[in-house]
């Protein structure tokens, strides 16, 4: 039954005189039941030359509890607005205001017969024994001669209402189930926007849009809502091109996956987020699906439940279009929204450069001929084996796409070649070079040649970290020694750790009395920091060696230099460092278990 059918068997019902039997409008939660009956409180209503009072019963559960909502709903239009607005605790003031008599349900209600409506939302929800509510009922019908509507979710009343399957049939005579109208919803929430540009947009998608709820089996119209109200967001907050229209297709499937996915269960943000920070969505729902069929080792791992939440909910289809967008993957575990970047993740306003890159094209592998498929092989190798590829993440999609292209015998090459090819570049990558650190696997299920291949990649993230933290700490000994750049604000950095304490004092010593100031800040202001040695204890063994060597190497006079005195304050800091550290010469210095002594 469509909304306007149903419009039409409420105005049936309604422009007769009351026939002492309510009238049921049931449908599941959120098809839009209660949207549908403030649309006919407007004109339809007064067309009829009806009024209502509505009230919803959830939580209710005694008869106090429905005749105090009654008229509490009852007194809206007759009550000062500084009394209605606070009548909900001090409905007595309330009483006295508009003088009715709080026994008598006809004053009470301010009803009359034949012209008042009361309408009764949330059914299903009421607290209490059904044949409470069900009395109360009986009396508007019998006893004031009321039209009464219903409005409630049969199958859950049924279900989880205690009473309702008994008395149901004594009251209710006409029922009618409404279907959710989600092109109504769709048009109402759309043209509720104030934006031009962005109401334009929606409308002009909106068959797609309701086909994409319908294929999904979105039926529920607060979660269209939030889904409808959730791009608006980010279009309002997005820079738009002049002259260009945004395509939204895919942000909107991502959008609805999400929607649909926190109303099953707010905890399954997490794995929306994992879904969106990957690059090789279909790769990884294939390789999985493949594995599974295979008959191989499938145990959950907890980073896997995307995979089992993207086709719980249908849109394994969908991954295929979907980018990676840390953007929206923080967006949606509660971080700022930065609708900028989502935006240019999804392409909603064109291509960016990055968009031809192999391994986006290998993505699409299906639409392509078999010798632009065996170019893209090709050259995606040839970056490999050249040590093209700028990051470790980035050489590890592309021996995802590989050795998956090599399973499904379309590379020429097998398995353990693909393996070894990959072992043999990332072990002679210079790291050095201009590849950068930081890995992620999200969980997969690996078998012998995935973990060879993810070790190896482990080794030389390992090396290219100490590369890193080396010129870090070569800045870092700068800024203190030659004051060259800004000192960091961390406490918890050991830049001298593997600094050789003579070459230390030489550049003090070159560099004057400056330097030793702010050696000596640096090493006081640890004093703060509570579990400071977790982090810096490997610096110990530096700071005893300089110590000693700025004894050795300063006078011990009556009077000395401020330049003495400032040596002097450096090594006591370096001993008050040391002590703090709980170190001596032979003890484990470290967090590696690595036994370092004084020279």
């Amino acid at each position: 039954m469509t909304q306007e059918r149903a419009k039409e068997e409420l105005t049936r019902y309604l422009r007769n005189p009351p026939p002492n039997y309510a009238f049921l409008l049931e449908g599941s939660w959120g098809v839009g039941k209660s949207h549908l009956w403030r649309l006919f409180k407007g004109k339809p209503l007064t067309d009829l030359k009806r009024n209502d009072i509505t009230i919803s019963v959830a939580g209710l559960s005694t008869l106090n509890d429905l005749e105090d909502a009654l008229f509490l709903a009852s007194v809206q239009d007759l009550a000062p607005d500084f009394v209605k607005e606070t009548c909900a605790v001090l409905w007595k003031t309330a009483l006295r205001v508009v003088k009715v008599d709080p026994k008598d349900i006809k004053l009470k209600a301010d009803v009359k017969a034949g012209t008042t409506v009361v309408c009764i939302d949330d059914v299903e929800r009421f607290a209490g024994d059904f044949k409470v509510l069900f009395g109360f009922i009986k009396a508007l019908l019998d006893d004031a001669e009321l039209h009464v509507v219903l409005i409630g979710d049969e199958k859950r009343a049924i279900a989880d209402l205690p009473g309702y399957k008994d008395y149901r049939e004594r009251i209710i005579n006409r029922s009618i189930s409404l279907p959710p109208d989600t092109g109504s919803l769709y048009e109402s929430v759309v043209k509720g926007y104030t934006e031009e540009n962005i109401r334009d947009v929606l409308l002009s998608n909106k068959d797609a849009a309701i086909a994409l709820f319908a294929e999904k089996g979105l039926r529920n119209l607060r979660t269209v809502r939030a889904v409808l109200d959730e791009v608006h967001a980010l279009l309002q907050d997005v820079n738009w091109p002049q002259g260009k229209v945004p395509k939204i297709e895919t942000l909107l499937s991502a959008v609805t996956f999400h929607a649909k996915a926190m109303a099953e269960d707010a905890s399954n943000a997490e794995q929306v987020a994992t879904v969106f920070l990957q690059h090789d969505l279909s790769k990884g729902i294939a390789l999985w699906n493949n594995k599974k069929k295979n008959g191989e080792s499938d145990e959950e791992h907890p980073l896997q439940n995307w995979r089992t939440l993207v086709q719980k909910l249908g849109f394994e289809s969908d991954v295929y279009e979907w980018p990676s967008s840390p953007a929206f993957a923080t967006y949606v575990t509660g971080g700022p929204l930065d609708a900028q970047g989502i935006a240019g993740d999804f392409l909603i306003f064109g291509d960016d450069p990055q968009e031809e890159s192999l391994l986006k094209r290998l993505d699409s592998y299906r639409e392509m001929d078999d010798a632009t498929f065996d170019a893209c092989v090709a050259a995606l190798r040839q970056q490999v084996e050249n040590h093209e590829l700028l990051s470790l993440h980035l050489v590890w999609m592309a021996y995802r796409h590989l050795s998956y292209f090599s399973r499904k015998k379309l590379t020429g090459y097998s398995v353990d070649a693909c393996m070894q090819m990959f072992i043999t570049a990332i072990e002679t990558c210079d790291p050095t070079g201009p590849v950068s650190p930081g890995m992620e696997s999200f969980g997969e299920q690996m078998d012998d040649n995935d973990n060879k291949v993810w070790a190896a990649l482990g080794a030389l993230q390992k090396k290219i970290e100490a590369v890193e933290q080396a010129k870090a700490d070569e800045r870092e000994q700068r800024a203190i020694v030659e004051g060259e750049g800004e000192m960091s604000r961390i406490f918890g950095i050991a830049p001298f750790a593997k600094a050789d304490a003579q070459d230390i004092y030489d550049r003090l010593n070159q560099a004057g009395q400056a330097a030793l100031v702010r050696m000596a800040k640096f090493y006081a202001r640890r004093r703060s920091v509570v579990n400071i040695q977790e982090t810096v204890v490997a610096e110990a063994p530096f700071a005893s060696v300089l110590a000693d060597l700025i004894d050795q190497n300063q006078p011990q006079a009556e009077k000395v230099t401020l330049a003495n005195a400032a040596w002097m304050d450096v090594r006591d800091q370096l001993r008050d460092f040391v002590k703090r550290m709980g170190w001596t010469p032979g003890k484990c210095a470290n967090s590696e278990g690595i036994e370092q002594t004084s020279q």
